[in-house]
């Protein structure tokens, strides 16, 4: 689980959006699990999601919700 997600964020954070990252994890034979346990090759959706929760795919519990906060500028 630790290797995917360092996978995923390695791939995205070199400039690739969440189609690019999904088609690559796939290509390199990464998996995901479902919420119903199975195993599914990876979305845009999915890598979206990883991306935008990555505390909680990292491993780390949250109490809260994070809001993002408007800029000004």
């Amino acid at each position: 689980h630790d290797d995917t997600v360092r996978r995923l964020m390695t791939i995205y954070l070199n400039g690739n959006g969440y189609g690019e990252t999904a088609r690559q994890l796939n290509q390199l034979g990464y998996w995901h699990v479902d919420r119903y346990g199975r195993q599914k090759p990876f979305s845009t959706e999915t890598v979206r999601t990883i991306v935008g929760n990555i505390l909680f795919y990292s491993g780390y519990s949250v109490g809260v919700k994070f809001k993002a906060k408007q800029s000004t500028i």
